[in-house]
């Protein structure tokens, strides 16, 4: 279980981005050294489990503060926690990091018996849940706001044609959103989706005003009682010439 935790480790070091770890593989193999004269050899992890435990049980009692076992593993020694460190948050980070421990669970996870691999909190694990709940609920949020654009338009302004324009025009202009994401390698996540709602809104809010006031301009034409029609016969204009005494 110890070395699989280590396998872990050291792919996930791969990544650049990673600034360290730490974890009960390397408290382990730390007190086995340290055992040894500091002898750089003894790094390693222990082949007896009964050893490990040894190890374990030195690095408990030597320790001037009960409990510090406890940000390695429980009090039953059934969970370990391994934590990384990265240099920064960014989408991108974020994004390999958990493909990165994804990718080594679903390979590796089914070859210990009894090891079960669970992405925690900390702040890139709470920044990932909130993406991928994000980018599940953006696929079904965004084609329901704009079905629900186009039958309210529709229905108050009895108009198909209204529901038609302004659906056409919400919908071009959240493709050209999507597509400047994805050329500037943007992705959705729980900073992106705040400003695509906002923009929506604030899109579809413009698009009712122009529109009533369309219909006011139509319902005005037809109603005035003012007509620009040409004369039926020719007007005849005064002469520039000074008027006699």
């Amino acid at each position: 279980m110890l070395k699989a935790l280590a396998d872990l480790e050291r792919h996930m070091l791969l990544d650049p981005s990673v600034g360290g770890a730490k974890g009960i593989p390397d408290l382990v193999t730390q007190v086995n050294r340290l055992l040894h004269n500091n002898d750089p050899r003894w790094a390693q992890m222990p082949d007896d489990p009964q050893y490990v435990g040894g190890l374990l049980f030195t690095y408990m009692m030597s320790n001037p503060i009960p409990g510090a076992l406890k940000e390695f593993v429980d009090t039953d020694e059934r969970i370990a926690n391994l934590v990384f460190y990265y240099k920064d948050h960014q989408g991108e980070t974020i994004r390999r990091a958990i493909h990165s421990a994804k990718q080594w669970i679903a390979d590796n996870e089914g070859r210990v018996e009894g090891l079960s691999i669970r992405l925690a909190g900390g702040t890139i694990g709470v920044i990932a849940a909130q993406n991928e709940a994000a980018f599940e609920t953006n696929l079904w949020v965004l084609p329901l706001v704009f079905l629900l654009i186009f039958l309210f338009v529709t229905f108050f302004y009895s108009s198909l044609m209204a529901g038609v324009m302004m659906f056409g025009a919400m919908l071009f202009a959240t493709t050209l959103t999507y597509g400047y994401m994805g050329l500037a390698a943007m992705g959705i996540n729980s900073n992106t989706v705040p400003i695509i709602a906002v923009g929506v809104g604030i899109g579809i809010d413009y698009s009712i005003y122009m529109m009533d006031r369309i219909r006011a301009e139509m319902v005005a034409a037809r109603t005035s009682p003012l007509r620009c029609a040409a004369p039926s016969t020719p007007r005849a204009w005064p002469s520039a010439s000074p008027p006699s005494p």
